[in-house]
């Protein structure tokens, strides 16, 4: 063998190897997200509710009125992923599809639904005086079948019928799928209205929300998701409405409601053990969003933040809904604040969040 012959298998050997050692890029057909507020594109837009971000300020930074539904300043998390992964500029809601484009099923929409819960007595406390009840809660335990997964069945029916059964199984089983639940059930009916304390103690009522959880996501196993992605609960005790409903207008978060917080993550960790045992095909992961959060309120100026327990909407302690309107006062500089409203994180925030689950938990999703 002469040196170049020589050469040319050696450069042929080292570009085989890194080929075979290189790793693939992240890819998914769809990504479906269920659950609150931090996935809810839009379709509680028109529902009698108080529950409703469709008019200025939210989504202002998104420059046009089809994105009004979002309870933040701009993109949420799904949007984010979305449009990173190359799937479509934004997440749609599923109750806008009458105008959104046939193949929208395929790429992924959003369930989700603002003021929802993984109990479904949350959604009903939202809005009691007007009996407003959402289809979308991830359990209602009377009809499993009709109102958990109902929306979703009928978009994989509407996906059958345009493109056929092995087409629609493809996209379900390689589809991401993004849970966000538990922490409307607390703040409303643990901590605000104390119906579920009066019954369960903190760890008794996390374990019904998490068998509720359990129930939901083995019904989407059922229908062919095999990708699944939980958030946990964000650090509750630091959200600014908890703050101003047990301190007024000192900032300082509630430790209790933090540390009933991290009792739940660590239960949801557990249970997604199981899950993993009770669903063989199923991968599943749980995203942290408790302690990034945490180190935004902890360490602002590493993430350009100014201001971590107040909003940008009002006086940044109490509105969201209708009371953060175009009459609020409105902060000039949203990327420096953590919170838009007394609930929802900022754009900026949730930027921060979906870089560090597409660094983490999706990789292992989609591996």
């Amino acid at each position: 063998m002469n040196y170049t012959t020589h050469l040319l298998f050696i450069l042929i050997s080292i570009t085989s190897l890194l080929r075979s050692t290189a790793a693939e890029p992240l890819s998914t057909t769809a990504v479906y997200a269920f659950g609150d507020a931090i996935f809810d594109t839009g379709n509680n837009n028109g529902l009698r509710t108080i529950c409703r971000a469709d008019h200025p300020p939210y989504a202002a930074e998104l420059h046009d009125t089809i994105s009004f539904g979002r309870f933040s300043n701009g993109m949420l998390p799904a949007d984010i992923l979305v449009h990173d992964l190359g799937l479509k500029p934004l997440m749609q809601p599923y109750l806008n599809m009458q105008t959104a484009p046939r193949d929208t099923l395929r790429t992924g929409v959003s369930f989700a639904s603002t003021c929802s819960g993984l109990d479904d007595l949350t959604a009903d406390e939202y809005d009691k005086n007007i009996h407003f009840r959402l289809d979308f809660s991830l359990n209602h335990q009377s009809y499993d079948l009709h109102y958990n997964n109902r929306n979703f069945e009928a978009a994989r029916e509407t996906m059958r019928l345009d493109i056929g059964d092995g087409p629609t199984d493809d996209v379900l089983k390689n589809a991401v799928y993004l849970i966000s639940g538990g922490t409307n059930d607390m703040l409303v009916n643990y901590y605000a209205i104390p119906i579920r304390r009066l019954t369960y103690s903190v760890s008794a009522y996390h374990e019904f929300l998490l068998g509720n959880l359990k129930d939901f996501v083995k019904k989407l196993y059922k229908r062919g998701a095999r990708r699944v992605g939980v958030l946990g609960m964000p650090p509750v005790g630091c959200l600014p409405l908890d703050i101003s409903t047990k301190f007024g207008f000192k900032r300082e978060c509630v430790s209790q409601h933090n540390a009933d917080a991290t009792q739940f993550n660590e239960r949801l960790q557990q249970y997604i053990n199981q899950f993993v045992t009770e669903m063989p095909q199923l991968k599943i992961a749980y995203i942290d969003i408790y302690n990034p959060m945490m180190d935004m309120i902890n360490n602002p100026s590493r993430y350009g933040l100014e201001h971590t327990l107040e909003g940008c909407c009002g006086s940044g302690s109490w509105e969201l809904g209708p009371f953060c309107s175009k009459y609020a006062r409105v902060c000039t500089n949203s990327s420096q604040y953590l919170f838009w409203d007394s609930i929802h994180p900022t754009q900026a925030a949730y930027e921060v969040l979906t870089k560090i689950f597409k660094e983490t938990s999706l990789s292992s999703l989609l591996a």
